[in-house]
């Protein structure tokens, strides 16, 4: 559901700016870290694979 509240808005211009940056900062670093835990993920299943094929 949409927040519709328009009084929480800043009134400034530049600080409107700073919020969306920190925001974008945010999300890349949550985009980053969904990545290395995939990779992680991966290459916990690839050395399993690997110590099945031994074993």
């Amino acid at each position: 559901m949409a927040n519709l509240d328009t009084h929480s808005l800043p009134e400034d211009l530049s600080t409107l700016r700073s919020q969306l940056r920190r925001s974008a900062h945010v999300q890349h670093a949550k985009r980053m870290m969904l990545a290395a835990g995939l990779s992680a993920f991966g290459m916990v299943a690839i050395a399993a694979a690997f110590l099945t094929r031994i074993v």
